[in-house]
């Protein structure tokens, strides 16, 4: 149970080789920075699956990162992702080798059944899944408001999975 597909869909980061230009370009960086590796970290968005949280349980969550995990409704199917806002990052060496890859999940939008695009065709009506969309000024708001409640002093999520994302990356353990 999972993915579409029937397997458990962990999550799985797709590094290609970069060009001979770019690998130039950021070899040519790095010389000039002093820097033998280089850490590159996006924000984007991405589909992660609900998981059972134990046995036969109706209980489902999503893992979204180190130590985040976030319950989901017991009637959400695990075939059906949710949208998470994530980081992304790699170390690369100065030629551009990947040397590790990850990320870490800030926050998802659990879509209700009635955030779903009904279509009427003759006598079949059809459900589409949600479309989440944020823009600049949605993505700054929610990442300036959402926080760590289950953490200390409540911490907003953004700067603890980037702080764990550059601990992961660097083969470090995450300080408490």
């Amino acid at each position: 149970p999972g993915g579409p597909d029937g397997t458990d869909p962990d999550m799985v980061i797709q590094a290609k080789q970069p060009s001979a230009e770019w690998s130039a370009q950021l070899a040519a960086l790095a010389a000039a920075a002093r820097a033998d590796y280089v850490l590159r970290i996006s924000l984007g968005a991405a589909e992660y699956y609900p998981r059972n949280r134990s046995g036969l349980s109706l209980r489902k969550a999503v893992d979204l990162g180190t130590g985040n995990t976030v319950a989901v409704g017991w009637l959400r199917s695990l075939s059906e992702p949710v949208a998470v806002v994530h980081l992304v990052g790699v170390l690369l060496s100065r030629d551009g080798r990947v040397l590790r890859a990850g990320a870490e999940g800030i926050v998802m939008r659990q879509a209700g059944f009635f955030d779903r695009s009904i279509t009427l065709a003759g006598s079949r009506v059809s459900l589409s899944p949600p479309q989440a969309s944020l823009n600049e000024s949605d993505l700054a708001s929610l990442l300036a408001s959402y926080h760590r409640e289950d953490l200390p002093d409540q911490p907003l999520a953004w700067e603890v999975a980037l702080r764990n994302l550059v601990h992961q990356l660097l083969g470090r353990r995450p300080s408490p």
